[in-house]
């Protein structure tokens, strides 16, 4: 019986896309070392930390004035910002239900309460669970299994729905079901082996509710 679904935030609920993007090309740019868009999507996309990521573009720069920039830029264009379709009538079925749902996500809590408090969705959540919430973050499980503390379930009682291979590599190793969700191709999530793949975040319904799967 299903008492928990855990989301990832960015590409799972909200499309945060350019928000992201636009951050990574903004602080580049000011350190005289543009990078490419398709850089910057790969590295919005991919899961990583925002410290992992900087360290990796500027091993010879402090990691932490970067991430300050980045985050300053992103506070300031908050409407980039977009929720994906029905992810608040989907939320609201899950908590109808009595299910208790949280956020387990690599962004940082400012940042990640920031933008789910733009498209207001922020109080459907019993718990939040950022980058700066664990010592280590996905694709380690201890981030999906301090979610589950949080609200008190068992993790043979809960799902973990999310969009990028760290997402499905947390959920497995901490022993939760696993839905891959994709608003595009997601040949990357099948190699996960997730326990479902759908491609909106309604069709997650059918699957947490009853155990049936769309696929």
């Amino acid at each position: 019986m299903t008492k928990a679904v855990l989301f990832d935030v960015d590409g799972t609920l909200l499309d945060t896309y350019e928000y992201i993007i636009r951050a990574y090309e903004h602080v580049t740019t000011e350190e005289g070392a543009p990078i490419s868009r398709a850089t910057a999507v790969l590295l919005a996309s991919q899961g990583k930390t925002l410290r992992e990521n900087y360290e990796m573009l500027f091993p010879e720069k402090d990691a932490l004035r970067l991430m300050q920039a980045h985050r300053d830029f992103q506070e300031k264009n908050l409407q980039l910002v977009m929720i994906f379709p029905n992810v608040k009538e989907t939320l609201q079925t899950l908590k109808d239900k009595g299910i208790k749902l949280a956020t387990v996500t690599n962004r940082m809590r400012k940042s990640s309460i920031a933008t789910m408090q733009h498209v207001k969705i922020v109080s459907m959540f019993d718990a939040l669970l950022s980058q700066d919430d664990v010592t280590r973050a996905k694709p380690d499980p201890e981030h999906v299994s301090a979610a589950l503390r949080a609200v008190d379930v068992e993790a043979k009682d809960a799902w973990f729905v999310g969009d990028t291979p760290v997402d499905i590599q947390a959920g497995k190793a901490a022993g939760v079901g696993t839905i891959g969700i994709s608003y595009g191709p997601h040949a990357d999530l099948v190699a996960y082996e997730p326990d479902h793949i759908v491609y909106t975040i309604e069709d997650i319904l059918p699957i947490v509710l009853h155990g049936h799967s769309l696929l």
